[in-house]
């Protein structure tokens, strides 16, 4: 199936502020422009207020290097490993991220990034060129937030219905599992 149409909504919306509610390699998110402060503010705000005290209840999806030296000052060389050789799904927290609204950053300007490399999530984010803050559809309170747009089709994204494995890595390269 050609999702060419359903990309280029995606992106507009995005672009306008709006959310968008899309299948990922791994669960269901509700997405916004990681950069539009005003649209971050509303996503985590919009989450049950039982679980924001979850320590990492979002992410930025990527699609490329470029994307990642973009929003992060300083990439160990260890993270670049562990990209190139991840067989799953795996959220990379990163310190001195930058460019990003600052209610998506955590402790040391942290934020966790994940990379997508094929398929039409990654055309979706190439095309989009900045990251996209996505936080899982369970967490959120859906009577508090209205989503623009949904794409449904599980052809557009397969997902393995689990969270990404998260590892942070410290600017000197220390590594630490988050969840396993």
């Amino acid at each position: 199936m050609d999702f060419k149409p359903e990309i280029q909504k995606a992106i507009e919306l995005l672009r306008g502020g709006e959310f968008i509610s899309i299948p990922t390699n791994t669960i269901r998110c509700i997405c916004c422009d990681a950069t539009n402060s005003e649209a971050v503010n509303r996503l985590i705000d919009s989450m049950q207020t039982n679980k924001k005290t979850e320590l990492d209840f979002y992410e930025c999806l990527i699609a490329n290097d470029q994307n990642l030296n973009r929003f992060v000052k300083e990439i160990p060389a260890i993270a670049w490993d562990l990209i190139d050789v991840a067989e799953k799904p795996i959220s990379i927290v990163l310190q001195n991220a930058h460019r990003i609204a600052p209610a998506a950053l955590k402790v040391e300007n942290s934020v966790a990034f994940r990379m997508i490399k094929e398929g039409n999530l990654h055309r979706l984010l190439y095309q989009f060129a900045k990251p996209v803050l996505a936080i899982d559809v369970a967490l959120i309170d859906s009577a508090n937030l209205e989503v623009a747009n949904t794409i449904n089709d599980t052809d557009f994204c397969r997902g393995s219905g689990r969270a990404p494995e998260r590892i942070k890595i410290d600017l000197n390269g220390q590594v630490k599992i988050l969840n396993s």
